[in-house]
């Protein structure tokens, strides 16, 4: 992924999640969408078609109510609205360990 790339996610992020800071984040890359990572924090998700874009707000209504349902086990809790910032579809949701752990990204040792 080149420079120009990450910036423009970084900026997204930054966006979708105002006064959090982007220092330490990472990105990755899903089927459909990139994802930057803020460990511990947040997994923003970033629509890398119309097709996902559309998709989104459905998507993240379903993950909305399935965090309410006290299922056993983790679901990630969206943490903004799905919003498009200079033409690109995102929305934060809490950061699943597995994810991070996909991304390179290892919790500190207790």
């Amino acid at each position: 992924m080149n420079d120009q790339l990450f910036g423009e996610l970084l900026a997204v992020a930054a966006s979708v999640l105002p006064g959090e800071d982007m220092d330490g984040a990472t990105l990755a890359r899903g089927g459909s969408h990139e994802v930057v990572l803020l460990p511990g924090r947040a997994a923003v998700r970033v629509a890398r078609s119309p097709t996902a874009a559309a998709a989104l707000p459905r998507r993240t209504e379903l993950l909305r109510r399935l965090a309410g349902l006290g299922l056993p086990f983790t679901v990630p809790v969206p943490l903004s609205d799905v919003t498009e910032v200079a033409g690109r579809t995102a929305v934060a949701l809490s950061c699943a360990a597995w994810l991070e752990r996909t991304a390179g990204w290892e919790p500190p040792a207790a």
